[in-house]
């Protein structure tokens, strides 16, 4: 009874160092701007002040929603882990919760690239608030997804794993088929035609620059097929309990990575004479089925479970 109930509050303790971090780093400066030719100009610069350009209102809504959302993660998470620690059995929320710090940690990620790229063509440095904030979204994940779950909760009913196997699956066959689907079109005299997701792979004559897109590319792939062998065992009844937290965490960092990798692929291809294509669109949306997936496993037995043991 002891090892049942510290689990969760151990997790909602790691958890509420997450959002502590996150917080904190709200509130240091995001980047450094200066103005070369005024020596000593350098202005600090925060995450709200990345929102786009007010002469482009589709812009400035886009990267607000975009800003909003782990922030909305984190205030789930948040008030969720406090319920925790203060042993308030919320377990219709579990899957919420989960999902709040998944999309908390994805968004997040995807809006410091966004941060990166307005940096650097500005001249501008990162400073510390660029680093605390995504640590503290994924602090914040391993508290939720790690820590929290508790051994017995994986023992729940035979239907629900295998519900989840076949939504994990599902997903699966929409990351293949969008692998096979072309990302961008090109519309640029003389380069025209379909760009698919393995061309994309940097500039070969900058190694550094093809080395991360190559890790960036693999490691949700990485992720996909941790979810598809696990899945697949789930759905022939192949007990695996020990394994379901990795199935998780490879699901949420296929779904981050993914969103990573994109980003950084639209601005190395898709600015100016390039059009979005089904593969942009149809991979990151099979990532995100997978994780909802990996999340239907928790069920009402199984917390009841974990209580009686």
């Amino acid at each position: 009874m002891q090892s049942s109930s510290s689990s969760p509050r151990s997790g909602a303790l790691v958890s509420l160092v997450g959002v502590a971090l996150i917080l904190l780093g709200f509130f240091l400066p995001t980047a450094t701007g200066s103005n070369p030719q005024i020596p000593g100009s350098a202005y600090p610069v925060y995450e709200w002040q990345f929102v786009g350009n007010p002469s482009n209102v589709s812009l400035m809504v886009l990267s607000s929603f975009v800003a909003a959302l782990p922030l909305l993660g984190m205030l789930i998470v948040l008030a969720m882990s406090v319920a925790a620690l203060f042993r308030v059995p919320l377990p219709r929320l579990v899957v919420l919760k989960r999902a709040a710090a998944t999309w908390g940690l994805a968004l997040q990620l995807l809006f410091d690239a966004w941060v990166l790229f307005i940096a650097a063509l500005g001249g501008a440095k990162i400073a510390w608030g660029f680093v605390v904030v995504p640590l503290g979204f994924l602090i914040m994940a391993i508290g939720v997804f790690v820590i929290e779950a508790h051994p017995s909760e994986v023992q729940v009913a035979s239907s629900s794993p295998r519900i989840g196997a076949v939504v994990s699956l599902v997903g699966v066959a929409l990351i293949l088929l969008g692998f096979f689907l072309p990302m961008f079109t090109l519309m640029r005299y003389p380069l025209q035609g379909p760009v698919y997701e393995w061309q994309v792979n940097g500039d070969p004559s900058n190694v550094s620059l093809t080395v991360l897109f190559g890790v960036l590319a693999a490691l949700p792939l990485l992720g996909m097929l941790i979810v598809l062998a696990t899945s697949v065992a789930a759905l022939f009844r192949v007990p695996l309990p020990r394994l379901v937290l990795q199935k998780r965490a490879a699901a949420a960092w296929g779904l981050a990575t993914q969103l990573f990798f994109d980003v950084f692929a639209f601005f190395l291809i898709g600015i100016g004479g390039t059009e979005i294509a089904w593969g942009f669109v149809v991979v990151p949306l099979g990532f995100l089925i997978t994780v909802i997936g990996a999340s239907i496993g928790v069920s009402r037995q199984g917390h009841e479970r974990a209580k009686q043991s």
